[in-house]
């Protein structure tokens, strides 16, 4: 049985920035889940990475087989029993085309793919999910993958936006170590208003007790020196962008 706690899901989006850059870290690392957004299992299958379970409309990719499960416009609840969910989520030494789950959302429909990716990987169990891609290409999808980390900021499932070129995740109030991840440049931008009482060690540029305005580029292009950073919120949302040059 997976311990979905403290095991990593990553959902695989049918945009990836910088794919080659990416390769050795999607490869390498150990996923516990990989659930395609739709065109997604085509860069599954550029990167060699086996999908465990698919989900979308399919408007740009075939829908695979597998054991099919109709989602809501707004895939707010997927109705499972423990141990159907089980079943989707336990890994077997080779899981069979059949045995994988399909998650099939009308055309039209109250969300993106991928923020019903991540909801579904929510509600299975799985509170560390890796969303690749979604950053670069439309604008609005961009923005709108922002809204799915502000979705869950709050909440115990962490979520991350990442690709060849960036990787972003969002913090509340609270202490928070950001490990530097071979990223050169690290920038904090505020979300939904200002950033109170934040302070940075660890990094090029520190701060102490500072505010972030919402109307300012003060944060942007800072650099972690060491393994990692640490920094500390007293009230808001900051937005964290590593990122390289390409």
């Amino acid at each position: 049985m997976v311990d979905r706690e403290s095991s990593a899901c990553l959902v695989v989006t049918a945009h990836v920035e910088g794919l080659e850059q990416v390769r050795t870290q999607v490869t390498q690392q150990q996923w516990d889940f990989v659930l395609c957004a739709d065109g997604g299992q085509l860069v599954a299958d550029v990167l060699g990475v086996t999908p465990d379970a698919y989900i979308g409309d399919y408007d740009s990719s075939v829908r695979p087989q597998g054991r099919v499960y109709q989602l809501s416009a707004d895939a707010a609840v997927i109705a499972l029993d423990s141990e159907e969910r089980e079943r989707i989520v336990c890994r077997a030494p080779v899981r069979s085309h059949a045995e994988r789950a399909v998650f099939v959302l009308p055309a039209e429909k109250a969300m993106t793919d991928s923020e019903a990716a991540v909801d579904v990987a929510a509600q299975l169990g799985f509170a560390d999910i890796a969303l690749l891609g979604g950053l670069g290409g439309r604008f609005d999808h961009t923005l709108g993958n922002l809204t799915i980390l502000a979705k869950y900021v709050d909440s115990a499932v962490r979520v991350r936006i990442f690709d060849g070129f960036n990787s972003v995740e969002m913090v509340a109030a609270g202490t928070h170590t950001v490990p530097r991840r071979g990223f050169r440049y690290f920038g904090v931008l505020p979300y939904g208003g200002s950033a109170i009482g934040v302070t940075m060690r660890g990094v090029k540029y520190a701060v102490t007790d500072f505010t972030f305005e919402d109307s300012s580029t003060r944060g942007v292009s800072n650099e972690i020196v060491g393994e990692s950073a640490t920094l500390s919120v007293r009230a808001g949302r900051l937005l964290l962008v590593q990122s390289r040059d390409e």
